[in-house]
């Protein structure tokens, strides 16, 4: 009779009831089978188990190290000491969208974005500035901020729409934060707020950079300085003739590059990266430039020379590697976007011509210079990496208006020889015609 209170498995001979834990059938008393009854299973079974639970380690560190889990790591523990500061008892398995609201308010103490009185004589200056007006978030950094703050939320299992009624679901998904965001939206309109774009980095500012770059090359002593100018000259080199972002290039290894046969051009497939993956690798070509300061094949390939001084072997690993703090030697790693964006910073200082430019302007500039020297937007998308259309308005709208082919240059244009009947603007008024005074078509 078996144990109601025990769990129980069928003998596999006889389909007679058994105790889950059973060695022999108590019918038929036939051994039970495939069960690890030896010492070898055992350490098999371990073996085994340690090999997953290495692999789910290497998972989470690779999914802790990505930028984004820091920031929501950061953000939780700041978020987290708020609510405490509001109320011993508040966290986030207890905070409302009321909560939420007072830390947005909260972070604008550390905002770059001035609202400026009606009043104020440095309305019209872009920057922060020495007047008394408030300073708070851009309306784009507290939506990027109220999206992490939904996703912490979530991963504490408060997660859908929000219910105030019930006091369930995802508190930062309320309307009241809906609303908050569009009164953020519309204080910054009223005040004349523009979206802030990084500055272009155009070709003609490339020149002097590459120059120096160069210059900085031949003549520096110290082997791992010279090595650090050498890739920056070749990755700016790439970044402003290819569109791509800073970090994504950053994570370029060789692998990735392929010769372009009968050429002196690199075709280069990335999968890694933030546009890039497996099912939709980010590919560009750079070919030699008929300018040899700018040249990126040039500079990589003194790149790549400079780093065979060091037996620093490039065909393994990244492309563009950085220098590690401790030992201050040239070690496997990738450059960030972060930190060519200080390198740029540095040798522009230097120059003099620093305004501002990060190593996401080059992106930019690229795809202005590319519009205003006549390419269609789908040939920018392709080679920038944008997966939509409208991405080309973002950043190069400007480069459109302006462009020899613009509305503004063909308006300019039109008006030669007006009212002498042989103008552009004589031939279209000519030509119109007014609905009104169509005649109705005939059907008889």
């Amino acid at each position: 009779m078996k144990k109601i209170w025990c769990p129980y498995i069928t003998c596999s001979r006889c389909a007679v009831t058994n105790d889950i834990d059973f060695k022999y059938c108590k019918a038929c008393g036939s051994a039970r089978e495939n069960k690890a009854t030896n010492y070898q299973d055992e350490i098999k079974k371990e073996e085994v188990l340690n090999k997953i639970n290495n692999r789910i380690s290497q998972l989470d560190a690779l999914l802790d190290a990505a930028s984004y889990s820091k920031q929501k790591c950061s953000l939780k523990k700041e978020i987290e000491n708020f609510f405490i500061f509001l109320d011993s008892r508040k966290n986030l398995t207890n905070a409302s969208p009321e909560d939420i609201r007072k830390f947005l308010i909260f972070k604008e103490k550390g905002g770059k974005t001035q609202l400026h009185d009606i009043s104020c004589p440095l309305r019209t200056k872009h920057g922060l500035q020495t007047c008394q007006c408030p300073r708070t978030l851009a309306s784009k950094s507290v939506d990027s901020l109220l999206g992490k703050i939904r996703a912490l939320f979530r991963d504490e299992g408060r997660s859908g729409e929000w219910n105030p009624m019930l006091l369930t679901g995802n508190p930062a998904a309320s309307h009241l934060l809906k609303k908050h965001l569009q009164v953020i939206n519309q204080e910054q309109a009223n005040a004349n707020i523009s979206v802030k774009q990084a500055p272009p980095l155009m070709f003609s500012k490339l020149g002097k950079l590459c120059r120096h770059l160069s210059y900085r090359a031949s003549v520096e002593k110290d082997p791992i300085s010279n090595f650090l100018y050498a890739r920056d000259l070749a990755y700016f080199s790439i970044l402003c003739h290819s569109g791509s972002r800073g970090g994504d290039l950053g994570l370029l290894t060789a692998d990735r590059c392929f010769q372009i046969p009968d050429s002196e051009g690199i075709f280069v497939s990335q999968t890694a990266g933030k546009v890039a993956n497996l099912d939709n690798p980010r590919n560009f070509i750079v070919l030699p430039s008929k300018d040899s300061d700018i040249c990126p094949v040039k500079n990589l390939t003194k790149y790549i020379n400079n780093a065979k001084e060091l037996s620093i072997t490039l065909a393994e690993g990244y492309v563009f590697r950085i220098r590690d703090k401790v030992s201050r030697k040239i070690i496997n790693e990738p450059v960030t976007s972060s930190c060519m964006t200080e390198r740029l910073k540095l040798h522009l200082n230097v120059l003099k011509l620093y305004e501002g430019e990060t190593s996401h302007s080059s992106r930019r500039g690229c795809a202005i210079t590319l519009r205003m020297l006549g390419v269609n937007d789908e040939g920018i998308n392709q080679h920038v990496g944008w997966g939509t259309k409208n991405m080309v308005d973002h950043y190069a709208n400007v480069g459109k208006l302006i462009s020899p082919k613009g509305p503004a240059s063909i308006l300019s244009q039109a008006a030669e020889n007006l009212g002498k009947g042989s103008s552009s603007f004589d031939k279209v008024s000519n030509q119109y015609t007014g609905l009104s005074k169509l005649k109705s078509f005939s059907f008889n």
